[in-house]
């Protein structure tokens, strides 16, 4: 059986295989030192100051095993570099025993080569203010990913939980605007595939 509890923004937590895993945790200070991270290639070094057990470096195309859970780096289309003199990274996602977290991204037609590999898409929709920057998915666009995947559930993720300190009076339906116009456009545009809208703390199983 897999389990899904989306617990805001990006944050999923992934049961299957009998592992328990966190899609783009906000680490802060510790992480338990029995815990395992997976990151692209090249970016153990910013993992120095937490106390990871292990840490699986991985480019698109590679395969790392937790428990039962065998994790597949695929690619993202994303920016990467925030700053001029920072290292480029690649943008990823990861699809776990027919589960995709497709990360942050923007539409590119090499998507559809993950279609017939998907149960379960964890789609972003959204970004964590009233407007997107690029390398986002927005409720139409998203939709359009959906589409070139066909996976039976998408559950929207990276939405609905973070605005600007004090723009909650101006942007608030930020808050809940993107997943019902996302809903909308999968229905026009994927009609087969069922839309999960999770709450916070909400959980899906399959």
């Amino acid at each position: 059986m897999r389990r899904i509890t989306w617990l805001g923004h990006a944050t999923v937590l992934l049961e299957v295989g009998g592992a328990r895993l966190l899609t783009d945790p906000v680490l802060r200070g510790l992480a338990g030192s029995a815990t395992t991270a997976v990151v692209p290639r090249g970016s153990r070094r910013l993992l120095q100051r937490l106390a990871f057990d292990t840490v699986h470096e991985l480019a698109a195309g590679e395969r790392a095993r937790i428990a039962a859970a065998e994790i597949e780096a695929v690619p993202a289309w994303h920016p990467t570099r925030r700053w001029p003199r920072r290292t480029d990274y690649d943008a990823l996602g990861f699809l776990v025993e027919r589960v995709w977290f497709a990360g942050d991204t923007d539409l590119d037609p090499a998507m559809e080569e993950l279609r017939g590999r998907v149960d379960v898409a964890l789609v972003p929709i959204w970004g964590w203010g009233p407007s997107l920057g690029p390398g986002h998915l927005d409720p139409a666009s998203a939709a359009r990913a959906v589409a070139l995947v066909a996976p039976e559930v998408v559950v929207p993720i990276h939405w609905g939980t973070l605005l600007p300190l004090g723009t909650r009076w101006r942007h608030g339906e930020a808050l809940s605007a993107p997943a019902h116009a996302f809903a909308a456009q999968v229905g026009r545009a994927a009609p087969s595939v069922r839309v999960a809208t999770l709450a916070v703390g909400e959980a899906l199983s399959l």
